[in-house]
């Protein structure tokens, strides 16, 4: 399965999602193709349906793809799913369906990155944003990295000159990454890979979720299946 973010937006106040991306013909949602709408508790399934079907199942709850190839859908069926305006959403999609699910307040998809300048792809994960500085996590903090068995956890450090001595050695004993968080033009960033994640098992190709609370962000590979909704 493929994924895609998007959010809820707004039309005349009206809560709509709206799917303007260039997989749909692909996926086989080409304009004027009737899809089947199925609300779920927050989130909600589109399939594709061939319009003899669609003439069989008057009644049911249906929409067209547009004439640009854009899947827009808003008012009654948005607010059954329970979607608000602003929420942030993410959609597994393959040929003929779509899923779309509400991802938690408290969490942030993010993706790895490939880094070649060892000579070969290394896993690599980057996380940046103004959210990061309202979690502590500012330019100059120092952060420790715990990787696991799926998951690595980023602990915020708020301790003096001689507890960070003991956290050294705290750091080499326990085979922990202390690193600092750093600013990129006006974004602070927090970036970790290379021997660290090794413990993880994580892959390059894996997108993974971001669980956030001030001072500590638990990363682990994304699991769609346990996200809110159908």
């Amino acid at each position: 399965m493929n994924f895609y973010q998007l959010s809820v937006s707004y039309d005349r106040a009206s809560p709509k999602i709206s799917f303007l991306a260039s997989w749909l013909p692909d996926m086989g949602f080409t304009p004027g193709s009737p899809v089947r709408v199925l609300p779920g508790s927050g989130g909600m399934s589109f399939v594709l349906c061939d319009k003899n079907r669609q003439a069989n199942e008057k009644g049911k709850d249906f929409i067209k793809v547009t004439k640009k190839s854009s899947l827009i859908i808003s008012g009654h069926y948005v607010h059954g799913s329970g979607l608000n305006i602003g929420d942030s959403l993410l959609a597994g999609y393959e040929y003929g369906f779509i899923n779309v699910k509400k991802i938690p307040d408290h969490a942030k998809l993010i993706h790895s990155v490939a880094d070649r300048q060892s000579g070969g792809p290394t896993l690599k994960i980057r996380m940046a944003g103004k959210w990061l500085t309202k979690l502590g996590f500012s330019p100059g903090s120092v952060v420790i990295a715990i990787p696991g068995p799926g998951s690595v956890t980023f602990k915020l450090h708020n301790g003096g000159h001689e507890t960070y001595r003991a956290l050294v050695k705290y750091a080499r004993e326990n085979k922990v990454k202390l690193f600092q968080a750093h600013k990129e033009g006006r974004t602070t960033c927090l970036e970790i890979g290379g021997r660290t994640l090794e413990k993880t098992g994580f892959c390059t190709e894996d997108a993974f979720m971001a669980l956030c609370d001030y001072g500590a962000i638990h990363v682990s590979k994304l699991d769609f299946e346990q996200l809110g909704g159908r």
